[in-house]
């Protein structure tokens, strides 16, 4: 279907700068099947970034059959439908493309449809009905919470409605009964966002000793400014538990967490947040490093140069600084001003073949505030090559061939030409688009390359493989079976 967002709606992604890179089987709810430790650590830490808007802004997706419902229910505990429908596709995800799937009513294909609102600068054409602000003019109180354990966050309101788990029994069963908001949440953290002008209580509490991280977003009405209160992380023992109250009449942008720091139920002290930045990024104010994983693959004996990116979230005064790390990561600087690009020089000498791994710890300032953010380096030494090419035999275009065999069971070669010195990166993509393995990352000599890529590990079904060098792709597709 397609449809008009409402205001206060998810526009986008962030990784959270407080979790683990990798998660086992069982150690979080955010898990599906086929998912590996890594996969996991990123469902954890993904948090969304919420916007304001009028209305009008269009969604296309795609529905698995169809039915004049579609879009009623709302999953984020919002008190109304989370998207207007007014255009219905009675076809299968797969069968989109196909000239068949056609719009009930007009007729027009959905390709084509589609095809008209992407192309149209997010205006969509003439609907039937059109929705007007959805009364969140005042603003909104967003709050970002993320734990290194288990953290339960509970949202009530003066009514005696209550957003959160049923009970400590049952963690993952959730009560949606708060109308109005958007709760979002995680095994260690979640995201609420209420209308500001009503009175609410948000609680974080702590079944096991930990450390709980809290940013508060302060938005107005038509989404021309974001403040951001950064509290410092504190520590709770088993029971604790972090509390902001919410004012009817607003709540200012210093206003501190009581803490009930060891659990005993009372709440005893108060926490003041540290720093408050103005920003214009949807995204809490914090420049996490990207990518929160570096990851890097080379034959025997060869270096490589990986790159971690401090971004501009639009607040001013972010420094930066890294600890020393492993004597074979020696990177560009130590220090520095936010936005910045740092990159990391991966020695392969004196590394054994096979994966090496270390940790690198950018630590994050403005103002009083301070936060420590590790991003874990894979270097994988001693991927397969086949040979050296003399200079004269060497490939004229870059080139990726088709995986053999395949379909694969338990391994796979991959071969790859390239042309032109630089850095090349293969990867290996599900079809939900998430990166499942990193053959190759670093710079390449022109030659021919042979990749193996263990498909033991990947679960049945179709793959992408991607080859990147100098702005250009190539992709090819493989199947991996039992």
């Amino acid at each position: 279907h397609v449809g008009l967002l409402p205001a206060s709606t998810v526009t986008g992604w962030q990784l959270d700068e407080f979790g683990e890179a990798e998660i086992p089987l069982g150690g979080t709810i955010r898990s599906e099947d086929g998912d590996t430790d890594r996969h996991r650590g990123y469902r954890e830490r993904i948090r969304p970034v919420l916007g304001m808007g009028d209305g009008t802004v269009p969604l296309v997706s795609a529905t698995l059959g169809w039915h004049p419902t579609v879009g009623d229910t709302d999953y984020s505990g919002e008190d109304r439908p989370w998207v207007e429908p007014f255009e219905f596709y009675p076809c299968l995800h797969v069968s989109l493309v196909a000239p068949a799937c056609v719009a009930q009513g007009d007729g027009r294909p959905a390709l084509d449809r589609i095809a008209e609102v992407l192309t149209s600068g997010y205006t969509v054409v003439a609907p039937p009905t059109a929705r007007a602000a959805t009364g969140d003019d005042a603003g909104r109180d967003i709050l970002y919470v993320s734990a290194t354990g288990p953290v339960r966050v509970h949202l009530d309101d003066a009514l005696g409605n209550h957003t959160g788990p049923v009970s400590a029994a049952e963690p993952n069963e959730i009560d949606y009964e708060v109308p109005g908001v958007t709760y979002w949440p995680t095994d260690r953290g979640a995201t609420v966002s209420v209308p500001t002008g009503t009175a609410y209580t948000v609680r974080a509490e702590s079944p096991g000793a930990g450390a709980v991280r809290v940013v508060r977003m302060r938005t107005d009405g038509v989404d021309a400014g974001r403040r951001n209160a950064l509290f410092p992380d504190q520590t709770l023992a088993a029971g604790g538990a972090l509390r902001l109250s919410l004012a009817a009449a607003g709540t200012p942008d210093a206003a501190p967490l009581d803490v009930d720091a060891d659990g005993d139920g009372a709440f005893e002290a108060t926490l003041a947040p540290t720093a408050v930045v103005a920003s214009t990024s949807g995204a809490p104010a914090v420049p996490v490093p990207q990518p929160s994983t570096v990851s890097a693959a080379t034959p025997t004996g060869v270096d490589a140069v990986a790159t971690v990116v401090l971004p501009d979230v639009g607040a001013a005064g972010w420094s930066w600084e890294l600890a020393e790390t492993t004597d074979w990561i020696t990177p560009s600087a130590t220090t520095g001003a936010v936005p910045a690009t740092v990159t990391l020089a991966l020695a392969a000498a004196g590394l054994p073949d096979g994966s090496n791994r270390a940790t690198v710890q950018f630590t994050l300032r403005t103002g009083g505030y301070a936060v420590t953010v590790p991003v874990p380096v894979e270097f994988t030494v001693g991927i397969v090559v086949d040979g050296e090419i003399a200079p004269e035999a060497a490939p004229t275009e870059t080139a990726l061939h088709a995986p053999a065999p395949n379909p694969a069971t338990v391994q796979a070669t991959v071969r790859y030409d390239v042309a032109d010195t630089g850095p090349v990166r293969l990867s290996v993509y599900d079809l939900l688009g998430r990166e499942v393995a990193r053959l190759a990352d670093a710079d390449a000599r022109p030659g021919r390359y042979d990749v193996r890529l263990d498909t033991s590990r990947l679960p049945p079904g179709l793959y992408v493989l991607r080859l990147l060098q100098n702005g250009a792709s190539w992709t090819k597709r493989m199947t991996v079976v039992r």
